[in-house]
């Protein structure tokens, strides 16, 4: 698909201005519409998820179901977006289509900087953060993956509450109530400190693993199947 001289597609054009006729018409023409990234280099489907729009998004999915796994050059699905973005409608709906196609391994995909939506949940601190990590406990996602900069979403919620603790505004107030649940969220689910949990394993360690060890093997087949984007050498032993 050619893109304008302004690096925008006929639905990109069609979703700017709200002519949700337009759109509907374009996406039953050519479905592979809502993959066409645009001049932000990203697709109709995530500028949807992005704007809480879940009326087109259920649309968008049924059109081209292949589209819930493109990634933006930050490496984030949509819904690493509508977490970012606090967009909770969208989020359900998201979760509501990886569960009724079998395509929940996509919550445990990391983005560039090595966050899951779990890791994005706890940064923002929001209401609707709270929410979204109670939605991914339930999902049974991986609550001890490590970032980059090794730490999990208990990590970033104490270091919240770390921080927010020598800002004594009102703001600041507020958003420490919100780093206080998520944290007691995520105590409830189980979720570890990075100081808690065992040592990491390599690749070596994974290949050579004897084969009583199932809980290593079973663990680096699934993110081989999945399609996780993990690191193995960021795995851990149970």
């Amino acid at each position: 698909m050619k893109l304008d001289p302004s690096g925008y597609s006929p639905l990109d054009l069609a979703l700017c201005e709200d002519h949700r006729d337009t759109v509907k018409q374009l996406i039953k023409f050519d479905p592979k519409l809502i993959q066409v990234r645009s001049r932000e280099r990203k697709t109709p489907l995530q500028y949807v998820a992005e704007i809480n729009d879940d009326d087109l998004l259920r649309e968008f999915l049924i059109a081209c179901p292949t589209a819930i796994k493109d990634l933006t050059i930050q490496g984030e699905t949509a819904v690493h977006l509508c977490v970012r973005n606090g967009r909770i409608q969208a989020f359900k709906v998201l979760i509501g289509w990886l569960n009724q196609t079998d395509n929940k391994e996509i919550l445990d995909w990391k983005d560039n900087n090595g966050s899951t939506e779990l890791h994005i949940a706890a940064q923002t601190a929001r209401v609707e953060a709270c929410h979204v990590i109670k939605y991914l406990t339930k999902e049974r996602v991986d609550l001890d993956v490590r970032n980059q900069e090794n730490k999990t979403a208990l990590d970033i919620a104490a270091d919240g509450i770390a921080d927010h603790q020598q800002n004594h505004s009102a703001r600041s107030v507020a958003s420490n109530k919100e780093y206080v649940q998520i944290q007691e969220i995520l105590h409830r689910a189980g979720t570890m400190y990075s100081s808690q949990l065992p040592k990491s394993i390599t690749m070596v360690d994974v290949l050579t693993a004897p084969y009583k060890n199932g809980r290593i093997q079973k663990k680096a087949k699934s993110a081989v199947n999945s399609h996780k984007r993990m690191r193995i050498s960021e795995m851990h032993i149970w």
